[in-house]
């Protein structure tokens, strides 16, 4: 079992010999989260071949999720396992938080309008939460993939 500190402070035991999906699932229960906006858990690891750590990352911001990700992808002592992405019922549709496995999450912007939004290419599918009903003209920045 190791411990991880949250963007928002709070502390979260997870247990380390488990498959990843399962802490997902497990840290996502435990979350007391009032806002509508999806969260990110982005499962790490760091250090050499004689001592590698595994580690639980928890964001609720998609431009976080850029930074952290585009600081563990450029180092030999650093890589990404996993992403997974906790998607509230307002962006699915249906029940409250479903966990998939994050391929990609893209920013989308229409320069005319000032409109924005997100979309979220999971395994099941892809995700647009955007107050625009017309995303179709809007262009699209990479903020995460696989």
């Amino acid at each position: 079992m190791f411990n991880v500190v949250d963007q928002f402070g709070m502390l979260w035991d997870v247990l380390g010999d488990s498959e990843e999906f399962c802490d997902a699932e497990r840290t996502i229960r435990r979350v007391e989260y009032d806002r509508g906006n999806p969260i990110f858990l982005i499962f790490y690891w760091h250090g050499d071949e004689s001592n590698i750590s595994r580690r639980l990352s928890i964001v609720a911001d998609a431009q976080e999720l850029q930074n952290i990700t585009r600081s563990y992808s450029f180092s030999q002592k650093l890589g990404i396992d996993q992403v997974f992405i906790a998607l509230p019922g307002r962006v699915t549709k249906a029940t409250p938080w479903v966990i998939e496995k994050l391929i990609s999450a893209s920013f989308l912007i229409d320069h005319d309008t000032r409109d924005f939004g997100y979309r979220y290419e999971t395994e099941s599918g892809c995700y647009i939460d955007s107050s625009s009903i017309d995303t179709c003209g809007m262009e699209s920045y990479s903020l995460y993939s696989v």
